[in-house]
C-alpha cells in the first residue's frame, strides 16, 4: 500500500527562496556623504533621510555628527533628501498620572521645504559604484 505524502509549503518554496537569494534584490548600494550646515553653522544631530524619487530603491537614513557630517548607504538612483532637526519646545507629563515623569515636547526646527518628504527641494543622484558628495547649505529664518 502506497502512502500519499503532501509536500509542505517550505518544500515547495525553497527553490524560489534560494534563487532570490542568489539573484539579489536590485543593484548594490552605494554611498552618499557630505556636510549639512544651517545658516552657515554645522547642523549637529540631524536625521537625514534618502527616499528614491521613482520608487526604484530602498529608503535610507543617516545622522549628522557634531560637525554636520554624514555618510549613508543608499540605492544608486535619484533621491529626495529630507533633513529633520527637532528642538525642545517645552515639557509635559509622559502620561496622565500624578507620578508621571516629564518629557520634552519636540518640534521641527527646519522649514518644510527641507524636512517634509512631499515638499523637500533637496535632491541628490547617487551613482552606482562610487561615493557621491552631497553638501547641503540650509537657511532657516529666525
Amino acid at each position: 500500500m502506497k502512502k500519499c505524502v503532501e509536500k509542505s509549503s517550505w518544500t515547495r518554496l525553497w527553490p524560489a527562496v534560494v534563487l532570490a537569494a542568489m539573484c539579489g534584490c536590485g543593484r548594490p548600494p552605494t554611498t552618499v556623504g557630505g556636510v549639512i550646515t544651517c545658516n552657515g553653522s554645522p547642523l549637529a544631530n540631524a536625521a537625514v533621510q534618502f527616499i528614491p524619487a521613482d520608487g526604484d530603491g530602498q529608503v535610507s537614513h543617516a545622522f549628522t555628527d557634531a560637525e554636520g557630517r554624514y555618510v549613508a548607504k543608499v540605492s544608486p538612483t535619484r533621491l529626495i533628501v529630507t533633513v529633520n532637526a527637532p528642538v525642545p519646545a517645552g515639557r509635559r507629563k509622559a502620561y496622565d498620572m500624578p507620578d508621571s515623569p516629564m518629557v520634552d515636547v519636540m518640534v521641527e526646527s527646519l522649514p518644510e521645504h527641507f524636512s517634509d518628504r512631499d515638499r523637500s527641494e533637496l535632491v541628490v543622484s547617487a551613482v552606482e559604484g562610487r561615493h557621491t558628495l552631497a553638501d547641503f547649505a540650509l537657511e532657516r529664518k529666525p
